[in-house]
Parts: C-alpha cells; sequence; structure tokens
C-alpha cells in the first residue's frame, strides 16, 4: 500500500491470501499519517518470532494467568507462540495438537522445579501443566 502525500487512508477491506512476515522484512503501511482498515481477512498467516505489523498490532501475545493444575491453556491465535514454564513443582507437562494427538512432554509424580522450559504451540494447539506447587 503506497499512500504518498495523502493525510489519511481507510481501506473498507483488506483481503490478503497469504502474508508471510519474517523478522528481516517487516511489515509497514507508510506513506500517509493515519491508516485505517475496517476489515482484514487473511487466509494463511505466518509471522516469525519477533517480527512485527506496525501500529497497534505485534507479534508479542500477553503473558496469560497460569491456570489451575491440570487445565488445558489453548493457543487461540493465528500464530505459533512459545511457553516458557519456570519455578513450581511440575509433575507432568502435555502439549495437546490441533489434530488431537497428545504429547506427553515430561512425566515425574514426584515433580520437579522448572527452570525456564520451553514448549512451541501451533495456533489450536494446547498446553496442559499439573502441578504441586504453581510456577510462572
Amino acid at each position: 500500500m503506497d499512500a504518498q502525500g495523502t493525510s489519511t487512508v481507510t481501506v473498507g477491506k483488506l483481503k490478503i491470501g497469504y502474508l508471510n512476515v519474517s523478522t528481516t522484512s517487516n511489515l509497514i503501511l507508510s506513506g500517509s499519517s493515519l491508516v485505517t482498515v475496517n476489515d482484514i481477512e487473511v487466509d494463511t498467516f505466518n509471522i516469525a518470532s519477533g517480527a512485527a505489523i506496525s501500529g497497534q498490532w505485534v507479534n508479542s501475545p500477553a503473558t496469560q494467568a497460569v491456570p489451575a493444575s491440570g487445565t488445558a491453556q489453548k493457543n487461540t491465535n493465528p500464530y505459533p507462540i512459545d511457553i516458557y514454564i519456570n519455578g513450581g513443582t511440575v509433575n507432568q507437562i502435555v502439549i495437546t495438537k490441533k489434530s488431537g494427538s497428545t504429547y506427553v512432554m515430561m512425566n515425574n509424580s514426584a515433580g520437579i522445579s522448572m527452570s525456564g522450559q520451553a514448549y512451541r504451540l501451533q495456533p489450536e494447539d494446547s498446553v496442559t501443566v499439573s502441578y504441586s506447587t504453581v510456577p510462572t
């Protein structure tokens, strides 16, 4: 989109078939002081961790509160997210893929203290953490 010399641009609907934003090329709607998009529809959306779509939409999801032990937490974002589990006493970590496949990432009935283990969740995947002392 090039709106050079225009002070405002309003787009009624922007439909993108495939959008891939890497860490080396950010998507920037530039050239005007105000761009308003009323409706965006993206069929396939890939954004690398650390990449940004300029403005108020950035690939930095909010940190969620830790749910009760044994409660699944789903990635409802349209992009993959990395989760980090620190501290607490964790007994089990289970990843459930969108397809329904389940993977036990860690299973220790005695529990262990976590030290920043990272797991990637694709859109619609979920993680279930069972613990006796809540991690962060």
